[in-house]
C-alpha cells in the first residue's frame, strides 16, 4: 500500500510555509507510476509557490514490489534512528517486522543513504 501523508513544511530556501504531500511508503505493483518518479527525485520534493525552488525532504521510505516480492526499508543518512541506534540495530528491527514478508519467500533490504537504496532496488531491473 502507498502512504502518503499532507504535512505543512517550510520552505529550504525563503521560509515560506508550504503543504506538502510526503510518501511513507510506496507500492510500485499498485501504483507502477511511482518507481520512475522515485528515480527521477520526484518524491518527497516540493517547489515552493512563492520563490520556486524545490526542495527535497528526506524521511523514512519503506518501497514494496509485490511483483518482484521485494521490500527496502530506505533510511536516509542523517536520520536520527541511525544516528541512535545504528545500522546493525535498524536492520534487526526491521528483518523482524518483515518476518512473515520473508516467511513468504520476500527479500527484505535494509538500505541507509539514497546510493544504497537505488542499489537495492534497481538490482533486480538488470
Amino acid at each position: 500500500m502507498t502512504r502518503v501523508e499532507v504535512f505543512i513544511l517550510r520552505c529550504g530556501w525563503c521560509g515560506r510555509e508550504i503543504e506538502a504531500p510526503l510518501y511513507h511508503s510506496i507500492n510500485v505493483t499498485l501504483n507502477p507510476e511511482l518507481k520512475g518518479k522515485l528515480f527521477n527525485e520526484e518524491i518527497n520534493v516540493i517547489q515552493c509557490d512563492k520563490c520556486g525552488r524545490f526542495t527535497r525532504y528526506d524521511i523514512p521510505i519503506l518501497y514494496h514490489d509485490m511483483k518482484d516480492k521485494l521490500l527496502v526499508y530506505y533510511f536516509p543518512e542523517n536520520d536520527e534512528d541511525v544516528e541512535k541506534l545504528g545500522r546493525e540495530k535498524i536492520k534487526d528491527r526491521v528483518l523482524k517486522i518483515a518476518e512473515n514478508f520473508l516467511k513468504e519467500g520476500y527479500t527484505v533490504e535494509v538500505a541507509i543513504g539514497w546510493e544504497e537504496f537505488t542499489k537495492a532496488v534497481l538490482w533486480r531491473d538488470y
